[in-house]
């Protein structure tokens, strides 16, 4: 039985039937005991340029080796790399932190880069949520805008300006929460995380500067608290 009565026969067919009979293919070949090369390149010549690959044709004359005469295709036991958009959606939606390597683990998908790549697809972003800024009460705000006032209202002398001190601030707390970036559409921002307890054990850095005298840095030290130096 010659091996090109068979892959001319499947031209004629359909794709699993062609599937089919080139594994009958290679398994004529096998009975003629020709090499895995060989065997894949006569193949090529008559179905065409890559219809057989060395490493198909050495998997399946294992399998004949071993008495599996079967033609149907083994169950594979790697983790299947198709994805659904609507399950991913579904996992964003129950958890939004998750990075694309928990999403592909959770989904079993096998490759990281093919969540991360549907991911922008579907115009998602990874982004970390801003903290919620202090709100000024209806007395805070008017009296900044009285000092704001006083000052534009001041006569432009050099001695009022040299007497400004500019003055910078921050505060560096010993515990910091972690603030987790979640994936969002573009375009939106992630929910707003409430900022950290104002009690709790931190130092704090200050610049300042004037006209005259420069820079000048301070900074508490870190086994006492900011009121305890207050």
């Amino acid at each position: 039985m010659n091996v090109r009565i068979w892959a001319v026969a499947s031209k004629i067919v359909n794709t699993k039937i062609k599937s089919t009979i080139k594994e009958v293919c290679m398994k004529i070949t096998n009975a003629r005991r020709l090499s895995t090369r060989d065997a894949a390149k006569e193949i090529c010549d008559v179905e065409g340029e890559g219809t057989a690959q060395y490493t198909a044709v050495s998997r399946w004359y294992k399998r004949f080796d071993s008495w599996d005469l079967n033609l149907e295709d083994q169950p594979r036991s790697a983790r299947p790399s198709a994805l659904c958009n609507a399950d991913l959606h579904a996992a964003l939606e129950d958890e939004p932190s998750l990075s694309n390597r928990e999403l592909a683990s959770s989904l079993r998908v096998s490759s990281h880069q093919t969540v991360l790549n549907r991911l922008h697809q579907m115009d998602f972003v990874y982004k970390k949520p801003r903290q919620d800024p202090y709100e000024l009460t209806e007395a805070q705000a008017k009296h900044r805008v009285e000092v704001y006032r006083q000052l534009l209202e001041s006569p432009l002398d050099d001695r009022c300006w040299k007497r400004i001190v500019t003055l910078d601030e921050k505060w560096v707390y010993l515990v910091n929460h972690h603030r987790q970036e979640r994936w969002v559409t573009r375009g939106q921002n992630p929910p707003l995380v409430p900022r950290q307890k104002h009690f709790g054990k931190k130092v704090i850095i200050c610049v300042s500067w004037n006209f005259v005298f420069g820079s000048n840095m301070y900074r508490t030290k870190e086994t006492s608290s900011v009121t305890d130096v207050m």
